[in-house]
């Protein structure tokens, strides 16, 4: 799908484009919010509905660059003005994603190899809680969403060279977490 000719057909009322667009950007928009904001499922639904009704009316503003970073940006604004006017919301801590990580690999792994692999993506969910919220949107954004630096430098309204040291330092956290989780258990 061409993105660009379908925000044009959306934008001059062509439901077709406009269905298309939805379902390319409502899977985006539902995993990142479970995964990045920690929302239950529930939320992460509403939250959808609302990014969604934000986003028609401005969809004629996108004025190219990367779609999925302008759309996220678009997310996480309306996810924090909605934490920001109901401080009060709980997030959800089990986001399971050890299917979709194991899905990654092609081979089919012996029973001893998925257990320890189901295992470690465990730990990981578990150090990865840990983090603290902008830490686990950066790595969130980069190894999962895959955006480039420059998509989110942009997604955040930062420099890429502000991007780049965050996404660095979380990574030093990240590793940090994990090498202390295996001396406190070894």
């Amino acid at each position: 799908m061409e993105i660009q000719t379908q925000i044009i057909r959306a934008v001059g009322g062509e439901k077709e484009a406009r269905d298309a667009l939805a379902a390319y950007c409502l899977p985006i928009v539902y995993r990142y919010l479970r995964k990045a904001w920690r929302v239950s499922t529930e939320e992460a639904e509403e939250l959808t509905q609302e990014i969604f009704s934000d986003l028609w009316p401005v969809l004629s503003g996108f004025r190219g660059g990367s779609f999925k970073a302008w759309i996220l940006t678009i997310a996480r604004r309306v996810t924090w003005k909605s934490y920001q006017s109901h401080p009060t919301k709980s997030r959800a801590t089990n986001t399971d994603d050890s299917e979709d990580l194991l899905q990654l690999t092609d081979e089919a792994p012996s029973p001893e190899a998925l257990l320890s692999s189901k295992e470690q993506v465990s730990l990981l969910r578990q150090v990865f809680e840990t983090l603290k919220p902008d830490a686990r949107e950066i790595l969130y954004l980069r190894y999962l969403e895959e955006l480039s630096l420059e998509e989110i430098s942009q997604m955040l309204e930062v420099s890429y060279e502000v991007a780049k040291s965050r996404l660095k330092r979380a990574r030093k956290v990240l590793k940090e977490l994990w090498q202390s989780h295996f001396v406190d258990c070894g």
